[in-house]
């Protein structure tokens, strides 16, 4: 199939902090700035919701070590995934044995819920940090949230608890 000609504007906003995208239907997306976790929902013509911090301990005041200490400090936002009624935000830091960590906001940037997702070791020794599956990229639908590890090529599935 071949790919439409002239490409339709959005009214992102131009930011400095980098930023993660994510989908939310066919008319709007999320943009999440990784390091300040300010969320902005815009449209094809105009932003559909103000500006708005993402609020939760897991994305705020949590300090993050300096990789290259000359580089500043490590994002918060590691993925970002979207619904048509929820953004999933996956904060840095979580630890392969403990399960990566989710926050779930609704689209106007309020915290609904917290998951950690118990990462698979897929046979092998649990008691090792790097048996678990590396939690890299997050997708989710209305029932399940899914972790990618490309470099492993693998893929976790969780069933969200109903609402």
């Amino acid at each position: 199939m071949p790919i439409t000609e002239g490409a339709v504007p959005l009214n992102a906003p131009v930011l400095s902090d980098p930023i993660r995208i994510a989908a939310i239907d066919d008319q709007r997306i999320a943009v999440v700035q990784m390091v300040s976790g300010q969320l902005e929902v815009v449209g094809r013509t105009a932003a559909v919701v103000s500006p708005a911090k993402l609020v939760a301990p897991e994305i705020q005041g949590v300090e993050r070590p300096q990789i290259p200490p000359s580089e500043g400090w490590v994002a918060q936002v590691q993925s970002l995934a979207a619904t048509n009624t929820d953004i999933f935000v996956a904060p840095t830091g979580g630890k392969r044995q403990e399960g990566a960590p989710v926050l779930r906001f609704d689209t106007n940037g309020v915290l609904r819920q917290r998951y950690r997702c118990v990462l698979p070791t897929f046979g092998q020794d649990p008691s090792q940090h790097m048996s678990y599956m590396f939690a890299g990229k997050l997708l989710a639908s209305q029932t399940s949230l899914f972790w990618i590890s490309q470099s492993e090529h693998k893929v976790a599935e969780y069933i969200l608890p109903p609402n």
